[in-house]
């Protein structure tokens, strides 16, 4: 579905409930619209306690799941740094977070035909490694697959870190401090705190382990609805049936400003 098909849409439903009010729409304030109900619909998904307007209310009329997002759902494992990572330029909203962590006492020696299925290492060596055909490069981190064991340099032996894959608990800062002085509820290596700060997320550990990569799952950015580029295919963005729920709620929402901004000057002439 096209920018075009979605201007159609709500002009559609805005002429079907009052000619005179359709015309006083521009293209931009249509796009400006269209685009605020989908942040808005977002926010009803991830952040459904968020405060919401007398407009919003029309939101109450819908139901929603975090299964409308599914297009706008990414994945990414970022390295860390001190037990930071920093997010990607699109994300959005956080829908999870996953430690890649690394234990004293997780050091192995592994073998070309020793690699343990489905789970996460990082190169310790000097040199790069072949691992099924890919390149992994000093320090970088590489994941054991099922069933594969290909894996070869030009020496015999070599030493890798094995990683732990633990959940991590994500808490507002400013619980963190009650949490981490409550033995049963600070930090673990097999329960780590996150918690965001800006553009970043830090996780917080307990000296016993330390965290080499995140794995994130999340809400990427929206590409905005611009009228002036017609031939975007919005199915990017969501599902055709959510796209046409969210045509249908911007054309209520528009109806309802605009009846409010009457109801307002005519109180204010009385």
């Amino acid at each position: 579905m096209t920018p075009k098909f979605i201007h159609i849409g709500i002009e559609q439903y805005l002429q079907s409930i009052d000619s005179n009010i359709y015309s006083t729409f521009k293209k931009k304030e249509i796009d400006l619209q269209f685009n605020t109900v989908c942040d808005k619909y977002i926010d009803k998904i991830v952040s459904p306690n968020k405060r919401t307007t007398q407009a919003d209310k029309i939101f109450e009329d819908y139901q929603f799941t975090l299964d409308d997002l599914r297009l706008l759902k990414k994945k990414s494992i970022i390295n860390s740094t001190n037990n930071t990572i920093t997010f990607p330029n699109d994300y959005r909203n956080l829908i999870s977070d996953t430690s890649l962590i690394r234990r004293e006492d997780c050091f192995t020696s592994v073998k070309s035909n020793g690699i343990k299925p489905d789970t996460y290492y990082i190169n310790e060596s000097t040199v790069s490694l072949s691992y099924n055909n890919i390149i992994i490069n000093p320090n970088q981190i590489f994941v054991g697959l099922r069933g594969i064991s290909t894996f070869t340099i030009g020496i015999t032996d070599y030493k890798v870190i094995e990683l732990n894959r633990v959940q991590n608990r994500l808490v507002e800062s400013e619980y963190k401090e009650d949490l981490k002085r409550i033995p049963f509820t600070k930090a673990k290596w097999n329960s780590p705190i996150s918690e965001i700060y800006g553009s970043n997320l830090v996780i917080t550990t307990d000296n016993s382990f330390y965290v080499s990569a995140v794995e994130i799952a999340y809400i990427r950015v929206l590409n905005k609805l611009d009228s002036t580029n017609w031939e975007i295919d919005w199915n990017t963005e969501f599902p055709e049936n959510i796209i046409r729920t969210l045509i249908d709620i911007t054309g209520k929402r528009m109806l309802f400003l605009v009846e409010s901004s009457r109801y307002n000057t005519a109180s204010a002439e009385s």
